[in-house]
């Protein structure tokens, strides 16, 4: 959920306790949802690794190297514009 100001979030109360949890049931329900994320973050390293030597990721880099060079060469048309318009301006003469 986001709170940070200015944002109009909505949100749903999933749940509502009949007891209240104990601290050490807070606590066990953290360290439950940190390691589940550990896990899905190696999950994702692993699956991330296997793409890498099944040569998945070459795609991408390709295609990012591709988009790379479009931008570098639209800055230098870009820069070669700006050069012209201000050679068409004539040096003032006293």
């Amino acid at each position: 959920m986001d709170t940070s100001p200015g944002t109009d979030a909505d949100f749903e109360v999933a749940a509502t306790f009949v007891e209240e949890p104990s601290i050490d049931e807070l606590n066990t329900a953290i360290v439950e949802c940190l390691e589940g994320s550990e896990r899905e973050d190696e999950i994702v390293a692993q699956q991330m690794q296997q793409a890498l030597e099944e040569g998945q990721l070459d795609k991408v880099s390709d295609m990012i190297e591709e988009a790379l060079e479009n931008h570098s060469e639209e800055q230098d048309e870009d820069r070669q514009e700006e050069e012209d318009d201000f050679d068409a301006y004539e040096e003032d003469t006293v």
